[in-house]
C-alpha cells in the first residue's frame, strides 16, 4: 500500500533519542581566503545543519533523503570549483586533493543508501543516529584540514596580483598562479 505517493518504508518518522547537536556555525578562522570557496562551505554547512535538524526534530526518512540528495548535487559543483581554482593557483597538492574528492563522493553514496535502505522505525533509528555526526565530521575534516591547506597558495596569488597587477590571469577567481615559497 502507497501513503501519498510514497512507499510505506519512506513514510516513517523517527526520533533519535540523546542527540543534541549544535549547529555548525562560519567563523571567519575556517576561511580559505577566496569568496567563492568560502562561500560554498557556508552553504554545505547550511546543508548539514539541514540534515541534523531533520534527524533531530522530525526524524522523517523522506525529508533527510531530499537533503542528502541536495547535500551530493551541491558537493559535485562545489568540488569542481574548488578543483578549478587548485588549477588556477598551481596548487601542488591537487591530485590528492581531487582524490579525497572522489573518498568523500563515495561515503557520501553509502550514506545515502544507508538512508534509503532503512525501510523500518527500527532501522531508521540505526540510521540516524550515527549520522549526524559522520555527515558533521566528514565535512569539517575535509574544509579545515584538507582545504585549509590551500589558504597560502590563494594568499600569495593575490598577493602577486595586487604587486604586479598586468600579471593577473583571465581565469573567473581573479588571481593569477604563483609558486609559494615553503
Amino acid at each position: 500500500m502507497r501513503l501519498g505517493g510514497v512507499k510505506p518504508s519512506v513514510a516513517y518518522a523517527v526520533r533519535v533519542k540523546g542527540i543534541r547537536i549544535m549547529p555548525i556555525v562560519w567563523q571567519d578562522s575556517m576561511s580559505v581566503g577566496n569568496s567563492m570557496i568560502d562561500n560554498d562551505h557556508q552553504e554545505l554547512i547550511s546543508i548539514i545543519n539541514m540534515a541534523e535538524e531533520v534527524i533531530n526534530q522530525s526524524g522523517s526518512l523522506r525529508d533527510l533523503q531530499r537533503v542528502l540528495a541536495r547535500l551530493d548535487s551541491y558537493v559535485k559543483e562545489h568540488f569542481a570549483r574548488e578543483e578549478a581554482l587548485q588549477a588556477e593557483i598551481l596548487y601542488p597538492y591537487r591530485e590528492g586533493h581531487e582524490k579525497e574528492h572522489v573518498r568523500l563522493l563515495h561515503r557520501l553514496n553509502e550514506i545515502r543508501g544507508r538512508v534509503d535502505g532503512a525501510h523500518t522505525p527500527y532501522n531508521c533509528e540505526e540510521v540516524f543516529s550515527g549520522l549526524a555526526e559522520l555527515l558533521r565530521n566528514w565535512l569539517m575534516r575535509h574544509i579545515l584540514d584538507h582545504d585549509m591547506r590551500m589558504k597560502p597558495y590563494i594568499e600569495r596569488c593575490r598577493s602577486a596580483a595586487v604587486a604586479f597587477p598586468a600579471a593577473r590571469g583571465s581565469g573567473g577567481f581573479g588571481i593569477r598562479a604563483v609558486t609559494p615559497q615553503r
